[in-house]
Formats: C-alpha cells, structure tokens, sequence
C-alpha cells in the first residue's frame, strides 16, 4: 500500500514523493510510520501508519495541508509478482475483468468521480509522465464497494485491499506494472486541513470473492 503519487486538478502533471520530497521510516509497538515532508510548491505532508493485525495490514494515511489544492488525489499502489486482474463487485456481480498489456483501467465510485477521472487522465496523458502508448480508460460500469480481489495462483488463498467509501473516489489495475490501485481523498482541500482515512489489505482463504464483504463489511461500513 505505497502512496505512489499526489495529483490536483489544476495542474498537469503528477508529483511522485519518494523521487523528490524526504521520507522517514520509524517503527515502534509493531507499527511502521512513514512520514513524507512537504517538497516545494506540494505544501502536503503525508503519514502512514501501518499496523499488522491478524492477516491483515491495516493502513491509516493522513494528509496535513499547508496550502489549498483543488480535487486533491493521491494514488496507492499495491504491486504484484504476477499480473492478475482483481475481481471486483460491478453491476450487483463479481468480474474478473479482462485486460491487455496498455491499458490501466479504472472503476469510479459514480459519475462525479467517473468525470473527475477522466479530466485527471487527460492532464496526466499531457503532461507527458505516462507512457504514450497507455491507454487510461474509465470503466462505464462504477464499483459497488471499494474491494478488490486478487487471487494468488490456485491457492484458494487471495490478497483483499478495502478502502473506507467515502475516501475512495476510485480503483484502478493494470497488467503492465502488475499494479492494483486506488486512489484517495478526491476533494477540495484547504490549508490548515488535514485529512485522514484507513485502508486494509488481508490475506484470506476464500472459496468465492463474494465472501471479501464479510470480512471487509465492519470496516468499509456496508
């Protein structure tokens, strides 16, 4: 669950944190912390605090503001050994869908979010820090619980990432980085804010992904 990059709406490209801004890593009573400075003109500071539970990593991520950003985003990646597509819950059903090897597509959370999306991919595809040959579609179908399922192998066993709702304004995978992604905060955001949310990545034996809601239901509140 990295935070691979912040993105505001006005402006074009992304700003990638570990490439530029200082971090510090501590850890202390089973938690690691990470603390992301602010760098130049991205006045934000980030932590993470990342505490293991019982087959479960659950991630609180806080964003303190030192100046306003409109539509504010930051991206969370969680890299795989092998590119799997998520199952996810669209349209009432669990899909598993099917992608090629340029496409990063993504799932909104309804149709504000689906044209926040899409205004975001065309200043990222501008600004020339995504391949030129990716193709960065928006799904028509919106995501029915920020929950994502990636099976490992034949196993039985699957890596669940949950996110709170409120804060997810979307997910995202791509076969090419073998990324499975989702994006938060997705709001206006003053200086002096801060702003907070938790997400889980759990490791579960599942006989049908449909059972991830159980586990996931107390904390992303469905």
């Amino acid at each position: 669950m990295n935070v691979e990059h912040y993105f505001v709406a006005d402006r074009t490209g992304l700003f990638v944190p570990r490439r530029h801004a200082p971090l510090h890593a501590a850890s202390s009573d089973g938690n690691v912390r990470l603390r992301i400075e602010p760098h130049e003109d991205w006045r934000v500071e980030t932590s993470v605090t990342y505490t293991l539970l019982d087959h479960v990593i659950e991630a609180e991520f806080s964003f303190s503001f030192e100046a306003d950003y409109r539509d504010f985003h930051a991206l969370v990646s969680n890299y795989f050994h092998q590119p799997t597509e998520p199952w996810l819950p669209l349209g009432g059903e669990w899909v598993q869908p099917k992608l090629n090897d340029l496409e990063h597509r993504t799932w909104a959370r309804d149709s504000q979010s689906a044209q926040m999306e899409a205004a975001k991919m065309e200043l990222t595809h501008q600004s020339g820090e995504v391949p030129q040959d990716m193709e960065r579609p928006i799904d028509e179908q919106l995501y029915d619980h920020p929950v994502m399922v990636t099976p490992i192998g034949e196993s039985g066993w699957s890596i669940v990432h949950a996110v709170e709702k409120e804060f997810c304004p979307s997910l995202s995978a791509n076969r090419r980085w073998r990324a499975h992604d989702f994006s938060i905060i997705g709001k206006d955001v003053n200086a002096g804010d801060t702003v907070s949310c938790r997400a889980w990545m759990a490791y579960a034996r599942l006989d049908h992904p449909q059972e991830a809601l159980t586990l996931t239901r107390k904390w992303i509140g469905v």
